[in-house]
């Protein structure tokens, strides 16, 4: 392939030359260095510069059918929103899934870190059968009253993933706001790949320090809290 250039960690080269035997990468570098390949055939791309594949290291792919959520009337009514409009049944879910698969594909992702639904083996499943490499990652919620239910998913989940490729499936416990300590905790003993999302709002600070802000009401909501339950923080800040 003789491309205008080609771009990788190292740098750029242009033009370049690419030479491929049998789908793998046989030499990159400029067309006379790389001289003449004995009978291979050749493909011109001169407007085109040639990447690795993309990694995209954190993505929601059993929500690619929920579309845009705006987040105007702030973060925690932005997440009911998506909770309400993500897909419920496992056909959806895996057309969702399979959906973002092929345009991710498209934009030229090799690699994902997805974040597959609460307990969303079949997310996982979509994913570990589809052509792009990389970790799905079960999500897990378990703090107050629920924090009994997510350790037991923890050890639910960690069984399952042995029946899929080395790698392929990690565990999520889902926020500091959402999961307790011991959550964290046996999701790390595991031994599976971990991913969280981690301050992804100023309020989820105030939540782990003070348990005051709007998470409290998310949680009460949700059933996490009961009407009087006190919130269940140790005062640290949510890195910690």
């Amino acid at each position: 392939m003789r491309a205008a250039g080609a771009l990788d960690a190292d740098g750029l080269i242009a033009p370049a030359a690419v030479v491929l035997e049998g789908g793998r990468l046989v030499a990159v570098d400029r067309p006379e260095r790389i001289g003449a390949v004995g009978e291979a055939a050749v493909e011109d791309r001169p407007g085109d510069l040639v990447l690795p594949a993309l990694v995209n290291a954190h993505l929601h792919l059993d929500l690619w059918s929920v579309g845009p959520v705006s987040i105007a009337e702030g973060f925690d009514h932005w997440l009911a929103e998506v909770r309400d409009r993500r897909p419920a049944d496992d056909a959806a879910i895996r057309r969702s899934v399979l959906e973002g698969v092929e345009a991710s594909i498209a934009g030229g992702v090799g690699a994902v870190g997805d974040i597959a639904g609460a307990f969303g083996t079949v997310a996982a499943a979509a994913v570990a059968g589809s052509r792009l490499a990389g970790t799905s990652f079960i999500e897990v919620f378990g703090i107050g009253r629920r924090e009994a239910a997510g350790l037991r998913a923890i050890t639910d989940l960690t069984e399952v993933a042995r029946s899929f490729p080395l790698g392929r499936v990690g565990l999520s416990p889902h926020a500091p706001y959402s999961c307790a300590a011991s959550v964290f905790a046996a999701a790390a003993a595991s031994g599976l790949p971990v991913s969280t999302h981690l301050a992804e709002t100023p309020e989820e600070a105030a939540f782990t320090r003070s348990g005051g802000g709007r998470f409290v009401d998310l949680l009460r909501r949700v059933g996490s809290l009961g009407p009087i339950d006190p919130p269940p923080v140790d005062g640290r800040h949510p890195v910690d």
